[in-house]
């Protein structure tokens, strides 16, 4: 969650402690505040840093967002009178960080350049990262284990691990992104290269495998009604 504002020369950052799970609900009541109540004006950027995370469910791909400072809202404000006592009678806020001595403390430049800087990083990764999705069958592109199919058991910094059937046996084995790729990409490469026939004595675990794919007579008593409708419909 972030609020992008024109950033003054009298703003400081300051971190509000928000309970764990809240910290969205407590940034969104900030924002609000800041375009109509008494902080209207006074606040700069509002941020939640967080990264998303893709995994399967039901077959589709789906995304969570995972907080990176869980408990803390990064705020920019140039009056911190009126932030503090917000705070106070806010919901789900639990005051401020303090120095030792339990004053608040604003944060150096250098601590904010890290924080904003490591956000960056996040949102880099992301990118390169949400193509895949935990769960997902993939391909060993090279390596000891290249040619080998997996599932993909965890996705972090640039670096994945695949459980894949080693002599029988379930493996991990980490691996760089670059190392991998989706299945369903080499096999419609495999087929448009190669013919169906070809990938399917690659690709295929079936029994129809050695023939190239190919089914031969199929009793109708065994199609789906799904196919048979189409195939009546051809």
């Amino acid at each position: 969650m972030n609020k992008t504002a024109e950033k003054t020369s009298t703003m400081k950052w300051y971190i509000v402690r928000a309970q764990s799970t809240r910290e969205k609900s407590v940034s969104e009541k900030l924002i609000k505040e800041s375009d109509k109540g008494d902080l209207m004006g006074k606040l700069g950027r509002v941020l939640v840093p967080s990264e998303k995370s893709f995994y399967l469910k039901d077959g589709k791909k789906v995304s969570r967002d995972k907080v990176l400072y869980p408990g803390y809202i990064f705020v920019e404000c140039n009056a911190i009178g009126e932030l503090k006592y917000f705070v106070k009678g806010c919901n789900g806020a639990q005051g401020f960080l303090t120095n030792r001595a339990g004053d608040i403390q604003s944060l150096s430049n250098l601590e904010i350049d890290r924080m904003l800087g490591l956000q960056k990083e996040v949102e880099e990764k992301q990118e390169s990262e949400s193509t895949y999705v935990i769960g997902e069958e993939v391909r060993i592109l090279d390596g000891p284990f290249s040619s080998f199919t997996g599932h993909i058991e965890s996705i972090d910094n640039q670096k994945v691990k695949i459980s894949v059937l080693i002599f029988g046996r379930k493996t991990i084995v980490e691996l760089a992104i670059s190392q991998i790729d989706k299945k369903i990409d080499l096999l419609e490469k495999e087929i448009k290269d190669k013919g169906f026939s070809q990938a399917a004595l690659i690709y295929s675990i079936s029994d129809t495998a050695s023939k190239g794919g190919q089914l031969g007579w199929v009793k109708e008593t065994i199609i789906s009604s799904k196919i048979k409708k189409n195939i009546q419909i051809v």
